[in-house]
């Protein structure tokens, strides 16, 4: 799986982005089945959303003025960036890629798991 072919019409950040995602992948994994390409998908376009929002609130800032409200309100693409953030975790924590959720992976690798252990995750 070439991330730079696949995600070609993104821009660079997320590109290299993804290219690492892949890599981690294919050392856990060694491979990449096909289902799991809409799931990169989404990591990619949330990725992509966030650094827009990201870049719009760099640029207008978090609290955005107009003539009729003095005092101003927040930028909408604060709430943008932060579903974004939320939706690109969740995957990544689908696929062990956290801290967290690799360390749990970890404890299921043990020869000492447990069925009951498995379940409490």
């Amino acid at each position: 799986m070439n991330s730079k072919t696949i995600y070609n019409k993104y821009p660079k950040q997320v590109q290299e982005y993804m290219d690492n995602v892949i890599d981690c992948l294919l050392q856990d994994y060694k491979e990449i089945p096909k289902s799991w390409r809409i799931s990169l998908d989404l990591i990619a376009d949330n990725y992509d959303t966030y650094l827009k929002a990201k870049q719009d609130i760099d640029t207008n800032g978090l609290i955005i003025h107009n003539k009729k409200d003095e005092g101003g309100h927040r930028n909408p693409s604060f709430s943008v960036m932060n579903v974004a953030q939320d939706h690109i975790v969740r995957l990544l924590q689908s696929f062990a890629l956290t801290p967290m959720s690799r360390s749990k992976m970890k404890n299921f690798d043990s020869e000492e798991a447990d069925f009951e252990s498995l379940l409490k995750v």
